[in-house]
């Protein structure tokens, strides 16, 4: 769910860009309380989302205060390979749809560290990198690196 800060502010004070490709469905607050009103299982249903997006975004700041650059981007890569792999991407190269800019960006890193850290997991093989496409190589060694916070 996008857009609950604005419940809290009245007006939205963040933005989103997609990681990957994406689908949304626009829903006006108003019209989401309407139903939720006559449907009390869609209501907890989405107290349920919104509880679940808080936590996520609580372990989130937990992971980027205390996590190094190492863990963070080892973690994106096992969460990004795991969510493609639930979806049916084929691999056994992930094509990475975002620049090591936006990677920084997401992890609180710079462009020079998350480069870094993906030649450095290249030379102890735990993957191969072409470009934006990515081969896991070693995920049980790559995955001992990360602190699992998200």
């Amino acid at each position: 769910m996008l857009g609950l800060e604005g419940l809290a502010a009245g007006i939205h004070t963040t933005s989103v860009v997609a990681l990957e490709n994406s689908t949304f469905c626009f829903l006006p607050y108003d019209r989401l309380m309407h139903v939720a009103q006559q449907r009390p299982a869609l209501r907890e249903k989405l107290l349920g989302v919104m509880a679940s997006t808080l936590v996520y975004h609580q372990r989130a700041a937990y992971a980027l205060a205390s996590t190094n650059a190492e863990q963070r981007v080892a973690g994106f890569l096992i969460s990004t390979f795991e969510r493609l792999a639930e979806r049916g991407y084929p691999g056994p190269d992930f094509a990475l749809n975002v620049t090591r800019q936006e990677i920084g960006s997401l992890l609180g890193l710079t462009l020079e560290t998350v480069s870094r850290c993906l030649s450095g997991f290249e030379e102890r093989q735990l993957i191969h990198v072409r470009g934006r496409h990515v081969e896991p190589l070693d995920q049980i060694a790559l995955r001992k690196l990360t602190v699992r916070v998200v």
